[in-house]
């Protein structure tokens, strides 16, 4: 006789791997998405496209492992897809926060990040004209 796990309640999160979190974690650039989505609490991939300076290539690649590791949740809001921490996860698993933290005090790149934050906050700029934010900053098209 095969056992077949029940099917999990519609709504119920499971918790993911401890070894895919870590792989995700694992990485420079999914670090400093974290900072800065832990900070600013929800983001549309321009936006942290343009706060990060990444192209929109690898932030989706990013992005889309953070996703698949539980550790942030996305949602659509019109064309836009935005991005949440899932701090649920964070919560339960206890070395998130602190492992962020050390990015945050040791990654160089890190500090430059969230003052493109604050400044974007600021601006007053949205998804619809963050194209102008960037042009504000100077940054070439990626």
């Amino acid at each position: 006789m095969v056992h077949t796990p029940a099917e999990p309640e519609p709504g119920a999160h499971t918790v993911p791997p401890v070894d895919a979190v870590l792989k995700a974690l694992a990485e420079r650039i999914r670090l400093r998405m974290l900072v800065v989505l832990g900070e600013a609490g929800d983001l549309c991939s321009c936006e942290i496209e343009a706060v990060l300076e990444l192209s929109q290539s690898n932030a989706s690649r990013h992005l889309s492992k953070l996703s698949a590791a539980g550790l942030i949740s996305p949602y659509k809001s019109a064309q836009w897809t935005h991005y949440l921490p899932n701090s649920s996860l964070w919560a339960h698993m206890g070395f998130i926060e602190p492992a962020l933290e050390s990015a945050r005090a040791s990654l160089e790149e890190v500090a430059g990040d969230l003052e493109r934050l604050r400044d974007y906050q600021k601006s007053g700029y949205t998804c619809r004209t963050i194209g102008a934010f960037r042009v504000a900053r100077g940054e070439k098209r990626r």
